[in-house]
């Protein structure tokens, strides 16, 4: 299986569990997600973040959203693994919790 992310996943994957557990967990967690087998994370370029200001214009999403959501169009995912339910405004995709990814 494949899985992609940028900078801000890392940074939201140990920001939330620092946040809701401890600092720890939060380190090991980062550790887990640097390696994951067939994990590709993508640049933040000029072009992702040109896609990621139209997807705030028409879907009224926050930058880090947008900047997640274009991750995932240019790299051609259609699935979104999320809590945050802004991304089922997207067309593009279709979002997925993380409980419902860990059961498939």
């Amino acid at each position: 299986m494949h899985y992609l992310g940028n900078k801000l996943t890392f940074d939201e994957i140990i920001w939330i569990i620092k946040k809701n557990r401890n600092f720890e967990d939060a380190i090991s967690a980062g550790e887990a997600f640097l390696n994951m087998p067939g994990l590709n994370l993508v640049d933040i370029n000029q072009d992702l973040l040109a896609l990621s200001m139209v997807i705030m214009k028409l879907y009224k999403t926050s930058p880090r959203d947008s900047i997640h959501a274009a991750t995932a169009i240019t790299q051609k995912a259609n699935i979104i693994i999320s809590e945050d339910s802004d991304f089922d405004k997207i067309k593009e995709l279709k979002r997925k919790s993380i409980i419902d990814f860990k059961m498939h």
